[in-house]
């Protein structure tokens, strides 16, 4: 049985999107399985055990013992020292009134921290490229031992990432580029399928979300449990070492008071009755917030971690480049001390990779391992360098690239220079050439006409004569 259960969750999890990084997992898939867990361990708790007790006076029957439990569990108990005296009917009192809801909380919890990753998937799909199926194609990849499927695996997700980034247009409405436009692409400020940043621009957004998010939950922790200290996990793990006991928590309390009032025969005849009750199940909701505070703390310290981390690797360009010379290298397709090779691989990555494209390849390495993602990327050289000699692309490391300019000292990103025309001679003139030579004589089987010059002239005819003039012409 238990088996049974470890493969299910197995399954489960090999079913997930890979598309993102494992600091992402925390917060969509490990705190969301968390989440649900308390959920079901508080539900199980309210259902299957006890979750109050309370201590009911002498002459209440067993009957009245369960209404009296039943009641103070709906109508909620309120929380009071054992060194104050009870409060009075008009006195205030500090009432409870969340243990009822601890399995909302969580399921909400764990909705809110779910939903980043749907915006994450909802537009991903818009950027014209499956990325989580060409990540599952590169497990696949790391997994398969024969050769054969092995290049073919290779060649599907290469022309995957060919067809992705290869359609997305190498100039911005045009050929020439303000500088304005072609500064701020440089730093990533301009977003979207036609800069090739989309995805980047949509990771990092995400990731902004997620913090968001974290923030939020921790905000609303402190709300419900009405704490006035913004770090409750520590509060409460100083209380406790400090007290040595939980009888007197402010926060989950586990003796409480409750006020119930019974009518009997007679007019105006209602007796109240305080009560004293346990709440056992915080006993176990305790743990689970404090465990769960330190959990968001810690999952939201890595992802601003990680969200600085991506940030600096999108923006700088020399980042970008070192990470793919550096699996170049590694493949052999590159040598480092050549400066024509590198200066190449600058074109490989700003023309052609562009942003989403290393950023898809940086999620295959976070994902598989660096042989896998180096392999990949070998791959596109070759397809790249392929391309070039079909389309007559020149592969001289000198040629003049967009990323040679400098656009904050130019007006417009020239045009690359075309080879020198040849000057047009025209015919020299000689004046004692004597005369051009005959012309060739007419080739055999075709009839041979008169000459021009010997046709005989025919001649003119005369012109028409004037009308007759006389008294009986009509026009006169």
């Amino acid at each position: 049985m238990v088996l049974q259960w470890i493969s299910l969750i197995t399954g489960a999890s090999e079913r997930f999107r890979r598309d993102d990084n494992v600091v992402d997992r925390f917060h969509h898939r490990y705190t969301v399985i968390l989440l649900v867990v308390f959920a079901v361990v508080s539900t199980t708790n309210q259902l299957v055990g006890n979750p109050i007790t309370c201590w009911a006076p002498k002459e209440f029957e067993s009957g009245w013992i369960k209404y009296t439990n039943t009641f103070c569990w709906v109508q909620n108990t309120y929380f009071l020292p054992f060194e104050y005296d009870i409060p009075k009917q008009h006195e205030e009192r500090q009432y409870i009134v969340y243990y009822q809801w601890i399995p909302f909380i969580f399921l909400g919890m764990a909705i809110f921290f779910y939903m980043p990753s749907v915006v994450w998937t909802s537009f991903n799909s818009k950027a014209g490229v499956d990325s989580d199926n060409i990540l599952e194609t590169a497990e696949t990849f790391r997994k398969t031992d024969k050769l054969d499927s092995k290049d073919r695996i290779l060649r599907l997700i290469t022309n995957q990432i060919d067809r992705f980034v290869g359609r997305v247009p190498k100039t911005v409405g045009g050929v020439v580029v303000n500088k304005r436009s072609a500064f701020l692409k440089k730093l990533c400020c301009l977003c979207g399928p036609r800069f090739g940043n989309y995805l980047v621009v949509l990771y990092i957004v995400t990731k902004a979300l997620y913090i968001a998010n974290a923030f939020s939950q921790l905000f609303v922790l402190n709300s419900v449990l009405k704490s006035d200290s913004p770090i409750y996990g520590i509060e409460a793990i100083k209380y406790a070492i400090q007290e040595r006991s939980f009888l007197n928590h402010t926060i989950f309390p586990k003796v409480t008071m409750c006020d119930i009032q019974v009518r009997a025969l007679g007019i105006d005849n209602t007796r109240t009755y305080t009560v004293q009750c346990l709440l056992p199940i915080n006993l176990y909701t305790e743990k689970m917030f404090v465990f769960l505070w330190f959990w968001i703390m810690m999952v939201l310290f890595l992802t601003i971690a990680d969200l600085v981390s991506w940030i600096l690797r999108s923006a700088l360009p020399k980042d970008r480049h070192s990470f793919v010379e550096n699996s170049l290298i590694v493949s052999e397709r590159i040598d480092r001390s050549d400066k024509g090779d590198r200066n190449l691989c600058v074109r490989f990555v700003d023309d052609y990779l562009r942003g989403d494209g290393v950023f898809v390849l940086r999620l295959i390495g976070e994902n598989t391992n660096k042989i896998t993602s180096s392999e990949i990327i070998a791959s596109l050289w070759d397809n790249w360098r392929e391309k070039d000699e079909v389309f007559g692309v020149p592969k001289s490391s000198d040629t003049e690239s967009e990323h040679d300019l400098d656009p904050v000292n130019q007006d417009t990103l020239p045009l690359k220079p075309l080879p020198p025309a040849k000057p047009h001679k025209l015919p020299s003139y000689r004046p004692n050439a004597g005369p051009p030579p005959p012309p060739p004589p007419p080739k055999p089987g075709y009839p041979v006409l008169p000459n021009p010059g010997s046709a005989p002239e025919y001649p003119a005819s005369p012109p028409p004569s004037a009308p007759p003039v006389g008294p009986y012409n009509e026009y006169s």
